[in-house]
């Protein structure tokens, strides 16, 4: 992935990974999007950085 996460790379990546396409009916859009902005956000990556993180993201 590139420099920036977005939930849509990163569902393509699970998918292609794992083969499973289908993420349910649960809502966890928004909450994933949160999830990914605080990931990226400049003070989790000064304080915690990506390199702790597995690739590939």
């Amino acid at each position: 992935m590139g420099g920036s996460l977005n939930r849509n790379e990163l569902m393509s990546v699970a998918t292609t990974q794992t083969g499973l396409d289908d993420f349910g009916d649960i809502p966890f859009h928004e909450p994933l999007d949160v999830l990914i902005d605080t990931y990226c956000a400049p003070v989790y990556s000064a304080c915690c950085g990506r390199r702790n993180t597995p690739s590939p993201i």
